[in-house]
């Protein structure tokens, strides 16, 4: 019968043919790059100074934006933007991949990655994902920054992660803030770009959607980051079960004033002044009197007792944080902390080095900019229990 039928009306069969195997052939892709993981197969629960403005700020405020691999779709209606920083774009999982670009093509949300290493294998996962998912050329902008243009001093000493990573932060809040067109409704979503999952993009943007509702009253909303961890309620239980761990102790301060890392891993190894003992992680981990997995509960029975779903606390990240535009390009603040604080304050849990730890010394880089949010304005953060961001690591 196929061989009576016209030229014609072959090529349109076969044309027909080739368009349902594409469409089987995307479908397929989707559901592969959002399907369900090991970890949830194990139950996993889805869901007085700051710094002057840095030299790395400066010179970027007089320099053009000649070094952008601006590898963008064209768009004038983006005011929202997605930042992240990453040292190898290959370390991106593909679940974090998927997301970020359904949040650029279907939400309309800028991404903004600094990274050193393989800027063009980044832009090739980017495109792939384009051409996967028939993404047209609505798409908002995407652009990658390479790292080694911002002319980071790491042959100094003194530098280290901690240093390295907040100077990348400052930095990037130059550059967006030249991109991004701030209004009373846009938002700033910083987001880890090495966690093994973010919220799905419609949370994000559900939560998006609240902040720019002046009515609402946080300006900045954290995930609950959250690692899984097998624990036995005895010795002799011999089927452990998967727990969810908060993992994000170190830019966690709780209201009024109590850092949630556990002494063990503090520069002063002692409670400060006005601190609560009982919101301090345990030094043991898996069986302390506040555990890791203690803190996730707290937030999630916490969360059931607010109006929002939300706790509120001083200070938070998890992975991911949204802000108000407004308050994250706020001038006056940065993540850097300056050095006198570091080098000549090392000991006074008057200041900032309460919150620092033994290992880089000095305090996350989140906890310096909410700090500083804090005291200069009415700055109100929560975390979202229902925001969860996956790392796939246990704890140990």
């Amino acid at each position: 019968m196929f061989i009576s039928l016209t030229f014609h009306n072959k090529l349109y069969i076969l044309f027909t043919l080739i368009v349902i195997l594409n469409v089987i052939f995307t479908v397929i892709s989707y559901q592969y790059l959002l399907s369900v993981d090991v970890l949830d197969a194990k139950n996993a629960i889805i869901s007085w100074l700051h710094g002057e403005k840095t030299q790395i700020e400066t010179k970027l405020e007089k320099n053009s934006l000649s070094s952008i691999i601006q590898t963008s779709r064209e768009s004038n209606t983006t005011v929202d933007w997605l930042a992240g920083i990453i040292l190898d774009t290959r370390a991106i999982q593909p679940h974090i991949w998927s997301s970020i670009t359904q949040l650029n093509c279907l939400y309309n949300v800028g991404i903004h990655i600094i990274t050193k290493k393989n800027i063009q294998e980044g832009i090739k996962s980017r495109d792939d994902l384009y051409s996967s998912f028939h993404y047209d050329r609505g798409c908002a902008p995407f652009i990658f920054y390479d790292e080694q243009n911002l002319e980071l001093n790491q042959n100094s000493t003194k530098n280290n992660r901690i240093d390295r990573i907040s100077s990348l932060r400052d930095a990037q809040r130059v550059l967006l803030s030249r991109e991004s067109k701030v209004k009373d409704n846009s938002v700033v979503i910083i987001a880890d770009l090495d966690l093994y999952k973010l919220p799905s993009p419609q949370m994000i943007f559900d939560q998006i959607q609240l902040l720019k509702d002046k009515a609402y009253p946080f300006d900045a909303i954290c995930g609950i980051g959250s690692t899984m961890n097998q624990i036995r309620k005895s010795q002799t239980n011999d089927e452990p079960k998967w727990v969810p761990f908060y993992y994000d102790t170190y830019a966690l301060v709780f209201l009024p004033d109590t850092f949630s890392h556990p002494l063990s891993r503090r520069l002063i190894p002692h409670y400060y002044p006005g601190e609560d003992p009982r919101l301090v992680r345990s030094n043991n981990q898996i069986h302390g009197n506040f555990t890791q997995a203690d803190i996730w509960r707290y937030f999630v029975e916490k969360g059931k007792q607010h109006p929002t779903g939300n706790v509120p606390v001083k200070s938070c990240f998890g992975g991911l944080t949204i802000f108000r535009s407004k308050v994250y390009f706020d001038k006056g603040c940065h993540y850097k902390l300056n050095e006198t604080i570091i080098y000549e304050h090392k000991s006074d849990q008057a200041s900032l080095m309460r919150y620092a730890n033994n290992k880089e010394e000095r305090p996350c880089e989140h906890v310096v900019f909410n700090d500083c949010l804090k005291q200069k304005k009415s700055f109100h953060l929560a975390v979202n229990p229902r925001l969860v961001s996956l790392w796939k690591r246990d704890v140990v």
